[in-house]
C-alpha cells in the first residue's frame, strides 16, 4: 500500500519510503540522485506523552499538570522533542510523528 501525505519539509521533492514495524526508512536525495537508507527516529516515553496530549488539545500548563511535572520539565521535553523531529511547532510534531507512525 502507497501512502502520500503532507510533509513537513520547507523545499520541494522530499521522497521517502517507509514500511511499517522497521526501524529503518529509505530516503531519496536530490543531489546525488541515489536513495539512502536512514534510521527511524524514536522519541522517549515522556515526549511521547506531550505529543499525544498535544494532540487532545491540552496546553502546556495542562499536560504539566496531567503528567505531575512541573511546567519547565514539560517544556523541556517540549523543545526536546521539536530539536529531535526537526520542527518548529506542535503542529509539525505532530505532523511528523503522524507520518511517521510515532504514536
Amino acid at each position: 500500500m502507497c501512502v502520500v501525505s503532507l510533509s513537513h519539509h520547507t523545499t520541494p521533492g522530499h521522497i521517502e519510503f517507509r514500511q511499517k514495524g522497521h526501524s529503518t526508512y529509505w530516503e531519496y536525495d536530490l543531489g546525488s540522485h541515489r536513495w539512502q537508507e536512514r534510521k527511524n527516529i524514536t522519541l522517549r516515553p515522556q515526549e511521547k506523552q506531550v505529543l499525544f496530549l498535544s494532540a487532545q488539545g491540552y496546553t502546556v500548563p495542562q499536560i504539566a499538570e496531567k503528567m505531575c511535572r512541573a511546567l519547565d520539565t514539560v517544556k523541556t521535553y517540549k523543545r526536546a522533542l521539536f530539536e529531535r523531529l526537526g520542527v518548529r511547532s506542535i503542529t509539525e510534531a505532530l505532523t511528523v510523528a503522524i507520518n511517521q507512525g510515532l504514536l
